[in-house]
């Protein structure tokens, strides 16, 4: 399953991305490799995210054991404002692509709502 991360969170963390990512995205058929690619190209619905301790992310010790750590994204409900077929969910932050993942394909119909679960980020120290 292809995944995709920024360097700027490789380098400074799930701090970084627990501060800055703002925005939520589910896209269509291609994996997003930039900004516009995720908020328009293959945009299917986006939702905010709120940034910041107590906000949608939580971070904490990897949940199979403690040699690394995880951030997760709380649920978020959306609108469809284009139909299409969901494949990946991507997080921006100000212009700027942070992260993207795959889910479980489902067509969805302009109109209506879709449920991202939440989902986790783990970065585990043995690999």
């Amino acid at each position: 399953m292809p995944k995709w991360c920024s360097s700027l969170v490789l380098d400074n963390g799930l701090v970084y991305l627990r501060d800055n990512a703002n925005l939520i995205h589910v896209c269509s058929s291609t994996i997003p490799s930039n900004y516009a690619e995720a908020a328009a190209t293959y945009n299917i619905g986006t939702t905010a995210l709120t940034t910041g301790g107590g906000g949608d992310w939580t971070i904490a010790d990897y949940a199979t054991d403690s040699s690394g750590r995880q951030i997760t994204c709380s649920s978020k409900t959306m609108a469809i404002s284009t139909s299409g077929e969901a494949w990946y969910v991507a997080v921006t932050s100000s212009a700027v692509l942070l992260y993207v993942t795959t889910v479980s394909s489902q067509a969805l119909s302009s109109g209506g709502n879709v449920t991202v679960p939440a989902w986790i980020i783990a970065l585990d120290a043995t690999t």
